[in-house]
């Protein structure tokens, strides 16, 4: 999925919707990091740092806006992203 092309008309990336998604696999991250356009993953609750940091590579918009509570670490490695969507107020984890 991460390999989709997005509008063949404009050769634009598109939007990769994945919002029944709840969890996702650090190696899931990773693929899904290659996409190039805007990458929407509202069902994901929790996302361990691995996974974020997998993540925080990935080029395009990135919707996190589903997530209950963020780790510190998670926080850290999310922090790179440059144009990443978060809850409005999303708690601290443990």
């Amino acid at each position: 999925m991460a390999k989709r092309t997005g509008n063949s008309k404009t050769n634009a990336p598109g939007t990769l919707v994945l919002n029944g998604l709840p969890s996702l696999s650090t190696e899931a991250a990773a693929a899904l990091a290659e996409f190039s356009g805007e990458l929407v993953l509202k069902a994901i609750t929790e996302l361990p740092p691995d996974a974020a940091a997998a993540l925080a590579k990935h080029k395009g918009r990135l919707h996190l806006t589903g997530l209950t509570a963020i780790s510190p670490e998670t926080r850290a490695a999310l922090q790179g992203h440059a144009n990443l969507l978060l809850p409005r107020q999303v708690p601290s984890g443990p």
